[in-house]
């Protein structure tokens, strides 16, 4: 009965990201064409300066993604075509630079690590831009989001934000942009006599999710776009609260060492913008609220 319990939980658990917990934690490569427009002569790469950019692949964009964070980034059900709305802005971005967009799918936590190694140009799947991350690599922004919770139905009626997370588990995607927002609100439940906020770590969010189906925690929390898809999705089993916390950017991450690539980036994305591009993908996916109003490089330490 256990085993056939716990199967039904992975069933439901790949069911909440469209199926896609399957290759999660690969390394599988993936080309797709461009879905926001053609290659721009404003900004293409061209023979001159390809080099300048120090591409891993020249005359490819070599992207990392976690492909299991839908609607960021995931996999079209049944297949290894990575989809959702960064894969759009990259397609658009490749296309404008004259780049053939090449995807890694990895685990989330490899992500920055794979850019820093110089296995990926960029890396790119609701990646929150901090002071911290700053003093290591670069990033492009163009998102803003904050965390949100996704919550048991069966504990929804005591938890409508942070404060209520006392004495309760919460399970987290280690290294992700709640991670240290829920442990701030763990030391705040210590800190005020309340019953100890339990925080359980995983290494992804499909992970963290079956953590709540099977009752081992009474919430998950990830970024808004996700949480709001996937309570959508399993309206059944889960509720969206929104954690009410400050929206942070969000963007490509790229080499602190490569700021000839880091600056085609963001003259890419103004484009985007100034076509109305980017608004036409966020409004696409239902999400136009997350466009930054101008796109920019290193934004957490510029706000």
């Amino acid at each position: 009965m256990a085993r056939r319990r716990r199967a039904g939980l992975m069933t439901a658990a790949a069911i909440s990201v469209g199926a896609l917990a399957l290759g999660g934690c690969g390394t599988s490569a993936a080309s797709s064409g461009s879905s926001g427009g053609s290659a721009s002569s404003g900004h293409s790469t061209g023979s001159g300066n390809a080099a300048a950019l120090q591409l891993v692949t020249p005359g490819t964009l070599t992207v990392g993604i976690a492909a299991i964070y839908p609607p960021y980034t995931f996999l079209k059900p049944g297949t290894k075509t990575p989809t959702g709305f960064e894969i759009d802005v990259t397609n658009a971005i490749a296309a404008k630079l004259g780049l053939k967009p090449s995807y890694a799918n990895v685990a989330f936590s490899s992500l920055i690590p794979g850019v820093e190694s110089k296995r990926f140009d960029v890396a790119t799947t609701g990646i929150g831009d901090t002071a911290v991350r700053e003093k290591q690599d670069a990033f492009i922004d163009y998102e803003q989001s904050h965390p949100a919770l996704l919550v048991a139905k069966k504990s929804v009626a005591s938890i409508h934000g942070l404060a209520d997370l006392c004495g309760r588990s919460v399970a987290v995607v280690k290294g992700s942009q709640p991670e240290p927002i829920i442990q701030a609100q763990a030391a705040k439940c210590t800190r005020e006599g309340k019953a100890k906020l339990n925080i359980l770590l995983y290494p992804d969010h499909p992970t963290a999710v079956l953590a709540v189906q099977s009752g081992r925690a009474d919430a998950t929390s990830a970024d808004l776009a996700t949480v709001a898809y996937q309570a959508k999705q399993l309206s059944n089993q889960f509720v969206f609260v929104d954690a009410k916390t400050p929206s942070s950017p969000l963007g490509f991450v790229a080499s602190k060492q490569n700021p000839a690539l880091q600056n085609a980036l963001l003259n890419a994305l103004k484009t985007l913008y100034s076509n109305d591009t980017m608004k036409k993908i966020y409004t696409k996916w239902g999400v136009p609220q997350m466009l930054l109003p101008a796109p920019g490089i290193n934004l957490a330490t510029k706000q």
